[in-house]
């Protein structure tokens, strides 16, 4: 994978920070923490996700953090931390407080001003009450066209006083190509170029490849109908370490985004996708690709919901389409 020459940002949206030995050991940390949670929950111990209501501000969090880094807003970035923060990088580097922070983002934006972020949550789960943790996928092209460098991260919330939740610390690991590319093998029969229809209209997947580092299968997809301006999205499948499962991203070129877990069974694959439009609505959908042959798979959309709309469920055949001839000098 190509490494930027600046320390990669962490994650929970963005760059994240644990705790690091030089303020409390592992060991220490996380007996400050179970002692914290289990004083709450003979308080309440009802401890689970129905228990907080407010896990929805926590998801959000995550996307003012992705508005506030392609907005170059540093100190919107340190905002979303408490003021002691800690932010501890693949790279080694580890901040700590809300001025290290902005600082920080004040070099990457001038070293980099066309970095862009984008943020996947794959779960948030509440420790007590007052604790959360985040664990997510965190993807900076550092310029227009540019390929993307990927981390994984853990972050941890702390509920405030005001009823808001703050980053207290977070900590990004790179993805490991080797091991990535091997586990997308089981759908490297996808690569290439296919072209599918459905009543709706005509959706291409174009040049979908390995990407440089091996650990990706990258391309686009455009929708063209008659009724609608065509659309386009960036594609990228990995390997998500943590949930032993592929992912998928899919990036609108109006702003929207998607997020995909793949499950195969038997023969098929089952996406489920997560999401909001350019608009900022939330969408979902559940997607089967079932095999026809080796030049040809059926791709089903079902209970795809749109803000509050549910969508009625299409299908489009897909076929490949054969390698552009090769032009020889005469």
């Amino acid at each position: 994978m190509k490494s930027s020459s600046f320390p990669k940002p962490g994650l929970l949206g963005l760059s994240r920070r644990a705790v690091s030995p030089s303020v409390l050991t592992p060991v220490l940390f996380s007996l400050v923490l179970a002692s914290s949670c289990r004083a709450q929950e003979e308080e309440d111990p009802a401890i689970g996700e129905e228990a907080f209501p407010e896990w929805e501000s926590l998801q959000s969090n995550a996307q003012e953090f992705v508005e506030a880094y392609n907005a170059k807003n540093t100190a919107g970035i340190s905002t979303l931390f408490t003021l002691d923060a800690e932010m501890e990088m693949s790279s080694g580097l580890t901040l700590k407080g809300r001025e290290e922070i902005e600082a920080y983002y004040d070099d990457v934006f001038t070293d980099r001003p066309e970095a862009q972020a984008a943020l996947e949550v794959d779960s948030v789960r509440f420790l007590c009450p007052s604790i959360a943790v985040e664990d997510g996928a965190l993807h900076i092209t550092e310029a227009a066209g540019g390929e993307p460098a990927s981390f994984r991260y853990t972050a941890l919330y702390a509920l405030q006083e005001d009823g808001s939740w703050l980053i207290a610390s977070t900590r990004d690991r790179e993805f490991v190509a080797e091991q990535a590319g091997a586990q997308l093998e089981a759908v490297s029969a996808l690569v290439g170029d296919w072209i599918g229809r459905s009543d709706g209209g005509t959706v291409k997947i174009n040049n979908l490849n390995w990407d440089e580092s091996g650990a990706f299968l990258v391309g686009t997809v455009e929708f063209l109908s008659p009724d609608i301006e065509p659309t386009r999205s960036d594609l990228r499948i990995g390997w998500d370490s943590l949930r032993k499962s592929i992912v998928s991203w899919a990036f609108g070129s109006e702003g929207g985004y998607n997020h995909g877990c793949w499950t195969k069974i038997d023969k098929e694959w089952i996406i489920k996708w997560n999401g909001y439009t350019a608009d900022g609505e939330l969408t979902s959908s559940t997607n089967v690709i079932s095999p026809i042959d080796e030049v040809s798979f059926r791709w089903t959309v079902m209970d795809k919901v749109i803000g509050n709309e549910l969508i009625p469920d299409s299908v489009a055949v897909f076929a490949r389409q054969p390698p552009a001839p090769s032009v020889s000098a005469k």
